[in-house]
């Protein structure tokens, strides 16, 4: 599942991550595919929107 998949799927807009303190510019780079999600932004990602960290970074964490 890519990036914009995932964002709808958990309904996450780059307004309310901005809300949440997050660059608005960097979230609307993860859902066009422009930026790959760092390791500490799969965390928040997860953190606050419960975003599993293994959905947007298989290759770092497995599915549990």
């Amino acid at each position: 599942m890519n990036n914009t998949q995932l964002f709808e799927k958990y309904g996450i807009t780059p307004v309310e991550c901005h809300k949440k303190g997050m660059s608005y510019q960097t979230v609307w780079c993860h859902l066009k595919g422009i930026r790959s999600i760092s390791p500490q932004t799969a965390i928040k990602y997860e953190r606050f929107f419960k975003i599993p960290r293994w959905e947007l970074r298989p290759d770092l964490w497995e599915k549990p």
